[in-house]
């Protein structure tokens, strides 16, 4: 029995791998560069949602489609705060694909606006993992774009510390009675 079990284990595994190489390969095929088969589907941007691999073809993209009419700041610190921190990795894709580049909105291979997001990250310091971050709406819908200090970001307060709730009660917001 357990001969058994171990060897629909392994055939299982063969045939996720080739269903993982096939999907790869077919993607290739459509325009988008070949990318890892395993993607980032949940978590924060704090914890490491993209490769410094990923990030390096996000800075040839902007270089390339970017750089005419912004420049990386644009996309760094209060501007990145401000536009993309408390919303998730799909509203920050979706809001850069439907706008830019801006003489063809939506041009772009969508694995080019991952690795937009990729060197975004990279340029605020967020940390590098072993992952890249996807393309898929659900996935991208599951990681929470973060800063350093998301705290001190949403209370307005950088470099200040956040106020701390009294016995875990946030006092003055309207949803508490």
């Amino acid at each position: 029995m357990h001969l058994h079990t171990r060897s629909a284990f392994v055939a299982g595994l063969i045939g996720i791998t080739g269903l993982t190489m096939s999907v790869t390969s077919a993607s290739a095929q459509g325009g988008d560069p070949p990318v890892p088969a395993v993607a980032v589907s949940s978590g924060s941007t704090l914890l490491g949602v993209y490769t410094d691999l990923q990030a390096t073809r996000g800075e040839a993209v902007f270089q390339k489609s970017c750089l005419e009419c912004h420049v990386p700041s644009d996309y760094q610190g209060d501007a990145f705060n401000s536009k993309f921190v408390g919303g998730t990795a799909f509203d920050m894709f979706e809001s850069i694909r439907i706008a830019m580049p801006q003489s063809d909105p939506g041009s772009l291979p969508r694995q080019q606006y991952a690795d937009l997001l990729a060197y975004f990250f990279k340029i605020n310091a967020l940390p590098a993992g072993t992952s890249e971050i996807g393309i898929e709406p659900d996935a991208l819908k599951s990681i929470k774009v973060e800063a350093k200090d998301t705290l001190a970001v949403r209370a307005g307060r950088m470099g200040r510390p956040a106020k701390t709730p009294r016995n875990g009660i946030h006092h003055g917001s309207p949803h508490i009675r």
